[in-house]
Order: structure tokens, then C-alpha cells, then sequence
């Protein structure tokens, strides 16, 4: 508001979408906690949920003008993230189990390291996906996908396979 880009109404509808999305998740993650929904209910339900935003954002890009495009392709963004963390909250759930406590200089190691390979994906791959598919929207499904997967499960499991191997390594006398 202070640069002018958005107005009231702007941060109010935001704040009030935010809420909308952030009561019905902690809910349902809570339920899933105390084992009242099965993870593979919550990737799956995931899943669906990108999938509609991907259907209703390609009719959008079918039928209008580039100035809606460019929500669409937000959405194409979104629903991409979406997919990615879906899995990847699975897979880390069921197969990796990561145990986010460490010490101060390992947490900055590790907020360090996957900062810089989410921000590797994210930019990295633009340019090459472009050129590699077809449509900008597909290109930006797939990127932020692999964002998110980096994030809930790549680094997970880059981490815990490190401190294993830290731990296994033979020691100095």
C-alpha cells in the first residue's frame, strides 16, 4: 500500500483468502497427526486439488486475453507447487522421517544449502525448460514442482544421507 501497488481492499480480500486456506489446513494436518487421515489421503487430495487449478487455468489461457494470462500463469505456478509438495510431504512422511533438530551451525548449514539449491532450481531451470517444452505454462508447473519437492524431500534426504555419512566417516586420532 505504501508504493501503491495494492489497495486496502487488496490486503483485506489476501488476509482473508489466507485465513480461508490456512484454518481448513491446520484442521485437516491435525487430523492426519492423530492418524484420522491417512497421508496417502492428504498427497492424493493434493494431487486433485492441482489438478483443478491446472484444468480451470488452461481454459482460462485458452480463452482470454494475455492480460488474464498472466493470473493464469500464477496459477499454472501454484498448482506445480502444489503437486511437488504433495509428493514430496508424502515421501518424506513415509520413507525419509527427517528430524529437523540440530545444532545452531548444522541449521544454518542447512538453511544455507537449501536456499541456495531451491533458488538454483528455481532460476537455473527456467531457460531450459522453456526451451525444452512447449509452453511457458508447462515449463513453470514442472519448475516450481521441482521447488518443492527440493524443499519438502530433496533436502530431507540430502541432509539426513550427509549426517550419516559425517557420523560413519573414520575420525582423526
Amino acid at each position: 500500500m505504501y508504493l501503491g501497488v495494492h489497495t486496502a481492499s487488496d490486503v483485506v480480500v489476501s488476509a482473508l483468502l489466507t485465513l480461508a486456506v490456512v484454518i481448513p489446513a491446520n484442521l485437516i494436518y491435525d487430523r492426519v497427526e492423530k492418524g484420522r487421515i491417512a497421508d496417502i489421503a492428504l498427497a492424493c487430495g493434493g494431487l486433485a486439488l492441482a489438478a483443478i487449478v491446472l484444468t480451470i487455468a488452461t481454459i482460462v489461457v485458452a480463452r482470454s486475453p494475455a492480460a488474464d494470462a498472466e493470473y493464469a500463469l500464477d496459477a499454472f505456478k501454484a498448482a506445480g507447487a502444489m503437486m511437488g509438495f504433495a509428493i514430496g510431504w508424502y515421501a518424506e512422511r513415509r520413507w525419509i522421517r527427517f528430524d529437523v533438530s540440530a545444532s545452531l551451525p548444522v541449521q544454518v548449514l542447512k538453511t544455507a544449502a537449501g536456499i541456495g539449491v531451491l533458488l538454483a532450481i528455481q532460476t537455473g531451470t527456467k531457460s531450459l525448460l522453456y526451451a525444452a517444452l512447449p509452453s511457458a505454462q508447462m515449463a513453470d508447473t514442472l519448475r516450481y514442482s521441482l521447488v518443492a519437492l527440493w524443499a519438502t524431500c530433496g533436502l530431507p534426504a540430502s541432509v539426513q544421507m550427509a549426517l550419516r555419512m559425517l557420523r560413519r566417516a573414520p575420525r582423526p586420532d
